[in-house]
């Protein structure tokens, strides 16, 4: 990921100051993030499809939330979920300091619970449409890496015709005394990518 990172010209945006110190405060925490390329990355590609209607699953203490929430551009909005009350707690309120509030909805809990409930509890963003397009043109997904292939089935009805679905660290490895392997759920969310090919 960082080799082609350092390809492109992802490079030219810079950090903000209050970026940095959520991520050296995740850091002294021990508190997992993306890394800062795949942050400008997330920048990029929001600032390119300039999506209305973006949905991450787990926002952490908010430091990718806010590498997109700073590049969306008009009246678009970020429905972010994780299931760590803590963190979201913190996220909330690192959202609150940089000033995009009014771009990002918070849920605490179970996005494999809590996104089939969207259409029957008027979530704060988007309303589904019916046939199987969704509200979102945009999704982010970053949490437990055993539920990814759950997290695309769930997700793949609620995505636009023209959507994206962005997943983090799909070719990590697991060590597992002197091997290493693919977690069960990754292997799953490639597998079931790779059988379709119009995904």
């Amino acid at each position: 990921m960082n080799k082609f990172l350092g390809s492109a010209n992802f490079y030219s945006v810079e950090e903000p100051v209050f970026l940095k110190k959520i991520r050296e405060q995740a850091e002294l925490d021990n508190v997992p993030l993306i890394e800062e390329p795949v942050g400008k990355l997330l920048y990029f590609l929001i600032e390119l499809m300039k999506p209305k209607n973006i949905l991450e699953i787990g926002c952490g203490t908010g430091y990718s939330t806010l590498w997109m929430a700073q590049a969306i551009k008009g009246n678009g909005k970020i429905l972010a979920i994780d299931s760590n009350k803590k963190r979201i707690e913190e996220a909330i309120i690192n959202i609150e300091k940089a000033g995009y509030q009014k771009k990002v909805n918070t849920i605490w809990g179970n996005a494999l619970k809590i996104i089939p409930e969207l259409n029957k509890n008027n979530p704060p963003i988007p309303p589904l449409k019916k046939g199987g397009k969704g509200g979102f043109d945009f999704i982010f997904i970053d949490a437990a890496k055993s539920e990814y292939l759950e997290y695309l089935r769930i997700c793949l009805p609620l995505l636009n015709i023209r959507g994206l679905i962005v997943a983090d660290n799909i070719l990590m490895h697991t060590k597992r005394g002197t091997r290493r392997t693919f977690d069960k759920g990754l292997k799953g969310y490639l597998e079931f990518s790779k059988k379709n090919r119009h995904l």
